[in-house]
């Protein structure tokens, strides 16, 4: 189940604290989702402007141009990894490579 944060301190505690944004975009029949460096900036009725780093030139700037709904997920960086075993995700589709 996910959860609705309206508090504004807990999302400025998160936008803060999180070094990485990953942006979503609609590119046709799939989402095409880019890793980003960003800023924000709450204005005074409690809305927030997110800034990301990048150009208008290249794909994320085109697709962003074409279709300016966009979600976005934050994280707070790399962490030490621990080892999973190989699995097959339940989305994936086999190779047809011989």
């Amino acid at each position: 189940m996910s959860e609705l944060y309206t508090n504004h301190a807990i999302i400025n505690w998160v936008l803060e604290h999180c070094q990485i944004l990953h942006l979503g975009i609609n590119d046709g029949d799939a989402a095409y989702v880019v890793p980003v460096h960003f800023g924000y900036q709450e204005d005074t009725k409690g809305h927030y402007m997110i800034y990301i780093h990048g150009s208008n030139n290249g794909k994320k700037g085109h697709l962003l141009t074409e279709h300016p709904q966009i979600s976005f997920e934050t994280d707070d960086g790399p962490h030490d990894l621990t080892y999973t075993p190989p699995a097959q995700s339940a989305f994936s589709r086999p190779s047809t490579a011989a």
